[in-house]
């Protein structure tokens, strides 16, 4: 009976899976156990098992955590850039007649002109990039300064043209050499020691390209700057200044700009003064700008507006032209020398191409008024001018009411004065 009950005991062990060699719990299996009649009862206590599935030949299994719980996410698309937009403004000519030099002037002898910008600095500071022509150079002794004919400006000025926002300063005019080197080299060190973020256009203490690069929003932008002349004067070397004349020079640096730079701006200094229509000679140096690859040309010296048009370059391109900007902020006795402009447009970035959009020309005014014996200046929008400040101002008989401004403007840009 012995033998029988351990033959029937290892059957029952081995029909139930329970040879473990690794110590662990028994594992059910997907067939029952069948029951075995024993005299002695086999008492057994299951504990928690992992269900097996049953393995078909040839079929290999993955276990439950190697299966996604989703099909996978196809690849997304390749995004295309977003649109960059760069605004952009300049304005006219800056210009320190006596008045305006020594309205800046303070009780201890230093000189501030940073009042006179105050009212158009939201503006100014608004814009991503702002230029401003300044036409008299800088120097430092107080003994060299003077005004017209020969202008020599504090360096206060600098200071109060950085503040109101102005990025870009443009320095090739015709009354850059009035105070020889030395208005130049004053000018740049003056602008490299205490605005290095300041671009300078124009001039230079060393020799080197006329072309300067600015990148923003992932545009690369060449400037250029030229004046007409000097007033029969002229630098001490010739690359310290930028002159128009040698037309194959200057075509080679506008290839230069146009293959490392994704536009073009240049800043000619040139035109008749104190008339609202530009001349032939500006009419053919423009040309020659846009059929060499300008994308937007901005014109000062006349002193008084004239109008924003498009002309047509050689490759068919249509480029926006300001023909003149006047004066941002002066003391020339006449009221459209007061009238001046803001030249406006976006640079924009979109499919790997850049244009040049929404070019407008927005009419500024040089106001002025007296506080006792001190001659004031503010350089403002039209459109913030009121009847009130005109009331108010010395040479109301010089420009009527708000309305004979406006009318005056209207006429320039409709090219009717």
């Amino acid at each position: 009976m012995k033998n029988v009950f351990i033959i029937t005991l290892a059957l029952l062990l081995a029909l139930a899976g329970c040879n473990n060699d690794s110590g662990t719990s028994p594992v059910e299996t997907v067939s029952p156990v069948p029951t075995v009649s024993s005299s002695v009862p086999v008492e057994t206590t299951p504990e928690p098992v992992v269900q097996e599935s049953a393995v078909l030949p040839g079929v290999t299994v993955i276990p439950p955590s190697a299966v996604p719980e989703s099909a996978p996410e196809p690849p997304e698309e390749p995004q295309m850039p977003e649109k960059q937009v760069i605004t952009f403004l300049a304005v006219g000519d800056n210009i320190l007649h006596n008045t305006v030099l020594d309205s800046g002037r303070k009780s201890d002898g230093s000189y501030d002109y940073r009042e006179f910008y105050e009212d158009i600095s939201r503006v100014i500071s608004a814009a991503d990039l702002a230029a401003v022509n300044q036409e008299c150079p800088l120097v430092y002794d107080p003994s060299l300064y003077s005004t017209y004919p020969e202008f020599g400006c504090p360096t206060a000025i600098a200071n109060a043209l950085v503040d109101a926002g102005f990025d870009i300063v443009t320095m090739a005019t015709n009354h850059v050499c009035d105070k020889g080197d030395t208005g130049i080299l004053n000018s740049v060190d003056y602008f490299r020691t205490n605005h290095p973020d300041t671009t300078l256009l124009g001039i230079r203490d060393v020799e080197s390209s006329p072309i300067t690069y600015v990148e923003k929003s992932g545009i690369k932008i060449a400037m250029l700057n030229y004046t007409y002349g000097y007033n029969g004067y002229g630098p001490g070397k010739s690359w310290m200044a930028d002159v128009l004349g040698d037309e194959a020079a200057i075509a080679g640096c506008m290839a230069e700009a146009e293959s490392n730079a994704d536009c073009t701006i240049v800043f000619l200094h040139a035109g008749t003064e104190y008339s609202h229509t530009p001349d032939d000679y500006q009419r053919r140096w423009f040309g020659f700008f846009a059929d060499n690859g300008a994308d937007a040309i901005i014109g000062t010296h006349p002193h008084v507006l004239q109008p924003m048009e498009t002309i047509t370059a050689a490759d068919g391109q249509t480029v926006p032209v300001w023909w003149s900007l006047g004066n941002f902020l002066s003391h020339q006795m006449d009221a459209a020398r007061w009238l001046g402009g803001m030249a406006s447009f976006d640079i924009v970035l979109q499919n790997g191409q850049v244009t040049i959009e929404s070019p407008q020309l927005i009419p500024t005014f040089t106001y002025i008024y007296y506080e006792g014996a001190r001659c004031c200046f503010r350089s403002i929008l039209l459109e913030d001018m009121t009847d009130e400040m005109a009331d108010n101002s010395y040479y109301k008989s010089y420009y009527g009411n708000v309305d004979a401004l406006w009318d005056m403007y209207n006429g320039i840009i409709e090219n009717k004065n």
